[in-house]
């Protein structure tokens, strides 16, 4: 993720493409993080299935945070 931002920082070509990539890593450096590593760790330790189908497995992918929709 720190080379996202490093090259968004650096980028020197057309001054509005830095622009743009200044403010997508930005995003990136405020968006909210999550730790998932409790929800892999069950889904490939404590399961006997290895081959997961997004539609099929996880039918719900809906945000948690409401400004997130």
């Amino acid at each position: 993720m720190y080379k996202v931002v490093e090259h968004g920082e650096r980028f020197k070509s057309r001054p509005e493409d830095a622009t743009v990539i200044r403010h997508q890593a930005q995003a990136v450096k405020d968006a909210v993080k999550v730790r998932i590593q409790p929800v892999a760790d069950y889904l490939y330790m404590q399961t006997d299935q290895e081959n997961f189908h997004v539609e099929r497995d996880f039918p719900d992918l809906t945000p948690l945070w409401r400004l997130a929709c």
